[in-house]
């Protein structure tokens, strides 16, 4: 059974709670795993703070559109922004073989979204940049 849900937040980072709120529902819903529902929570957080705070320049007044849907063991979730154009997946892993105070800053959330999805895929559309990541819940 397919169950397709829409979530929209603005652009500010006290919306987090909103999302949050969304997807204990959602997880209800579907009775998914902890180990499931702690991968994408953690990825939702990651890429929805990554929007906000680099996408949009320091503009407030903007919306991020979330599209849920659990298909045949499977969640599927598009984030959709009108930010500055940014493709996560062109982006070289962080090294994290190298001591922390040499490490470069950045890179580890999109490294976070990689190995806790089973499948991201990026397109700009329209203007919007659609990342869209899966996880496989059976």
């Amino acid at each position: 059974m397919s169950a397709k849900k829409i979530l929209t937040l603005k652009s500010r980072f006290e919306e987090i709670k909103k999302l949050n709120r969304f997807l204990k529902e959602f997880f209800k819903y579907h009775s998914l795993d902890t180990r499931n529902k702690l991968a994408i929570q953690l990825s939702l957080e990651e890429i929805f703070n990554n929007i906000v705070m680099y996408g949009y320049q320091g503009e407030k007044q903007h919306e991020i559109v979330f599209h849920f849907e659990n298909k045949n063991n499977v969640v599927t979730i598009s984030i959709e922004d009108d930010g500055i154009s940014f493709n996560p997946l062109t982006r070289a892993g962080p090294e994290i073989t190298t001591p922390l105070q040499d490490r470069q800053v950045g890179g580890l959330g999109i490294h976070l979204v990689r190995s806790q999805m089973d499948h991201l895929s990026y397109q700009r559309k329209n203007n919007k940049n659609i990342l869209t990541i899966k996880k496989n819940v059976k």
